[in-house]
């Protein structure tokens, strides 16, 4: 999931656009001609509501259209105007984000990115204009993969990951609870808005899975499942240290 952050509407729309295009290789001179196109879904105001804010109902509608369709096709799916997601359309939305269907692309555009949920923005890849030619190419079934499955590891630096996967089984667990579930114990409220530190954690040991795919290694694919289920199990409150530990004696003895 990306998240593009340009304040001006007009030149967000027009970045929107070009993305459009640019997955899918057409000429639209406005996004609401890509409708056309089975695997586009775009929202940007509200159907169902009297004011400008995005409503719950409103996110459910999207995700019949585009969450339902058939996880075959490749999808591009965007949300203008996110800022103006209610929390509980924020909330509503961030299961589907955690668990897209294969070959999709989904965007989330906002005038000011800390409207948004520090849950959803810490599972974003964070897009500015510059970014657009360099990540959105024609999609076609090869290069798809690519844009979904690895722009975390292109946007990140994931060398304390390999280093962590090269400890010893004792030597991880000593890692997270000193580095990673100490830490976080050690922060204060002023802290609570950025970025959590197991959750971080989690999602860059997800990005490291994913970019094994381009090397074809299968094997991945059963961490990457791992993985988002200890997010997800994060997410229902279930103890953070049990949910490393379950994941690191997994990784080590399957």
């Amino acid at each position: 999931m990306y998240i593009l952050e340009i304040h001006d509407p007009e030149q967000r729309l027009s970045a929107l656009i070009e993305i459009t295009n640019r997955v899918f290789d057409t000429s639209f001179e406005h996004i609401e001609d890509a409708r056309i196109i089975h695997g586009f879904s775009y929202l940007a105001t509200s159907t169902l509501t009297k004011t400008n804010k995005i409503g719950v109902a409103d996110v459910h509608l999207f995700k019949k259209i585009y969450w339902l369709r058939s996880s075959a096709q490749n999808k591009l799916a965007i949300i203008n105007n996110a800022h103006n997601l209610t929390t509980e359309s924020q909330n509503a939305l961030l299961k589907d984000l955690e668990e897209e269907p294969d070959h999709t692309i989904t965007i989330l555009a906002v005038s000011d990115k800390r409207k948004l949920l520090p849950t959803i923005l810490s599972r974003g890849i964070h897009l500015k204009s510059s970014d657009i030619s360099a990540i959105f190419t024609p999609l076609t079934q090869e290069k798809f993969p690519d844009i979904v499955y690895n722009a975390h590891s292109k946007k990140k630096d994931l060398q304390h990951i390999d280093k962590f996967l090269n400890l010893s089984f004792f030597d991880q667990l000593v890692y997270i609870n000193k580095q990673i579930v100490g830490k976080k114990t050690q922060q204060s409220k002023v802290m609570q808005d950025k970025e959590d530190q197991v959750e971080s954690f989690l999602h860059d040991l997800l990005s490291y899975y994913e970019s094994l795919l381009e090397k074809k290694e299968i094997s991945s694919v059963a961490m990457i499942a791992l993985i988002e289920d200890g997010l997800r199990k994060l997410e229902r409150g279930v103890n953070e240290r049990a949910v490393l530990e379950y994941i690191i004696l997994k990784i080590h003895y399957g």
